[in-house]
């Protein structure tokens, strides 16, 4: 993995420091000469008139006991004052290798000099968690909406909206992280779906992740040229909006499902993708910077169902590792989430800024070190379950029309002939149920079924399957057919209806039979499985 650089000094965070009536398992404490990670110097004041000033001489952090933290070193660290009497050394460009890094109780000990041993402070009130948040930082969230991506796409919009809430709530919304969004497939699309740096405040948030809902997955895979328009917003970013304020860094995060087939810039002289990667993106785009610093690149790929050859899946992720300072694969879309999770923690917490608190009455040599069994999880998205799939079943009434076609014989010279033909009509009106069983959340069978008063003639039925087809929007369409009794006549029937959003819904049926022709419609309630 090549080395990072500095990014989002903005979001330093110190270390929670225990209360003074904290209740510590002393078996499980590791004093600062034992513990994995663990800080130790030598602290001192002076008097200066009616101020005292506070230094902190030759820090140092573990190295060599299975873990690190490290910082800019200085010989000697000069100490703010702060309320409740207490005073903060500030290390620049901390690291560690500790899973929850540096969150989580620190505990701090004061050397006693009379018993030759490191002794827990609990009652200095030293440490205590802080966020700072003076900087500026951009980056840019480059989403792949190709045609391959297909249904995946609601997994790239929920964990992109994930990691931008991950971002606004460490920032705690006030603007100094910037953010922008290209939405990839074609170059034109790409063009046309981007938004430059904004500040990441609440309403922005919120305008974002209204932006991303409005990506759709079509066309092809301009990623490379997706990728390089980021790194040049970035660079305008800062000209623009940042340039003489205090800077921590950019990057740019992208994901895709598949190589890139579209990528061009006639302009420049690239009319194939294959030219604009060898000859342009992969000369230029290692060494894209903002402000002298470089551009930080994550790329999370998975192997789309449109790649079939494992050689040409092996040669794009051979160009990925390439252009990204960390190549992260997945197999498959869920796991995204967690993915863009741990991207987020890596910009929170890399090259913080480390505040120690220590109470103003202390001086000798001094420790802070970290629980060694607490590791820190990042939390899993709640998954809400999904709702069962219903019967359906509808009551209505209907009502119609049907026409009996007659003929009338008489008896002529040893033979019948027809004397008179004509139709009688026939008012009906009936109740009618309907039901259907869910094979999916789309699909589902039933039947129906009616009883028929004719006017005059008695009463009549019908009897068939039905299938529902449903919507997005949760309407219907409803077919089916059978057979249907009415003035003592038996004929086949159809019908189509239509639910609609709420728990109503229409049909319309008719015969097609010799001598006998009906048509009639219906209305209906849902009684199961309306919403």
């Amino acid at each position: 993995m090549k080395q990072k650089r500095l990014f989002l000094a903005v979001l330093a965070m110190a270390v929670l420091a225990q209360a003074a009536n904290a209740q510590y398992d002393k078996s499980k404490l590791k004093n600062p000469d034992e513990a994995t990670w663990a800080i130790t110097g030598e602290m001192s004041s002076s008097i200066h008139g009616n101020d005292a000033s506070y230094e902190l001489q030759n820090p140092q952090g573990s190295h060599d006991k299975g873990g690190y933290i490290r910082f800019k070193r200085e010989a000697q660290y000069i100490g703010r004052t702060v309320g409740g009497e207490q005073v903060v050394f500030s290390l620049q460009n901390a690291e560690t290798d500790r899973p929850n890094k540096f969150r989580g109780e620190m505990i701090f000990w004061s050397w006693n000099d009379l018993a030759g041993e490191w002794q827990v402070d609990v009652e200095s009130g030293s440490g205590r968690s802080e966020y700072e948040s003076s900087a500026n930082v951009n980056f840019m969230l480059v989403l792949d909406c190709s045609g391959s991506m297909g249904d995946g796409i609601r997994d790239v919009k929920s964990s992109a909206k994930f990691f931008l809430k991950r971002m606004l709530d460490v920032s705690e919304g006030k603007g100094n992280v910037r953010v922008g969004l290209i939405g990839f497939s074609t170059v034109e699309y790409s063009r046309t779906h981007t938004v430059d740096p904004l500040p990441l405040t609440q309403a922005n948030y919120d305008y974002l992740c209204n932006y991303i809902d409005r990506f759709n997955s079509d066309g092809g895979t301009a990623l490379w040229y997706s990728m390089n328009a980021a790194a040049e917003k970035l660079q305008n970013d800062y000209s623009e909006n940042i340039k003489g304020k205090k800077f921590a860094g950019s990057a740019v995060v992208a994901f895709t499902d598949g190589h890139d087939n579209t990528s061009t810039d006639k302009a420049k002289g690239y009319s194939s993708s294959k030219d604009y990667y060898n000859k342009y993106f992969s000369v230029t785009y290692p060494h894209q910077n903002v402000n002298g610093m470089k551009i930080m690149t994550w790329i999370v790929g998975k192997r789309g169902d449109d790649i079939t050859s494992d050689n040409i899946w092996g040669a794009t992720v051979s160009q990925f590792r390439a252009m990204a300072d960390e190549y992260i694969p997945i197999s498959n879309m869920s796991e995204l989430h967690d993915k863009f999770g741990y991207i987020a923690e890596n910009l929170i917490e890399r090259n913080t800024v480390l505040n120690l608190r220590v109470a103003e009455g202390i001086s000798g040599r001094v420790g802070w070190t970290f629980p060694e069994e607490k590791v820190y999880v990042a939390p899993k998205p709640v998954v809400k379950p999904k709702k069962p799939v219903k019967m359906w079943m509808g009551l209505g009434l209907e009502a119609g029309l049907a026409t009996l076609g007659y003929e009338k014989y008489r008896y002529y010279n040893g033979a019948y002939y027809i004397s008179e033909s004509g139709a009688d009509n026939y008012f009906f009106a009936g109740l009618h149920v309907d039901a259907a069983f869910p094979l999916s959340s789309v699909f589902a069978v039933g039947g129906s079924a009616s009883l028929t008063y004719c006017f005059d003639n008695g009463i009549g039925y019908s009897v068939g399957p039905l299938a529902k087809i449903t919507f997005n929007n949760s309407s219907a369409l409803l077919v089916g057919g059978g057979i249907r009794n009415l003035v003592g006549n038996t004929f086949p029937y159809v019908t189509l209806g239509w639910k609609f959003k709420s728990p109503w819904y229409v049909n319309a049926f008719t015969t097609f039979n010799e001598g006998l022709w009906d048509i009639g419609i219906g209305v209906g309630y849902s009684i199961l499985g309306g919403k």
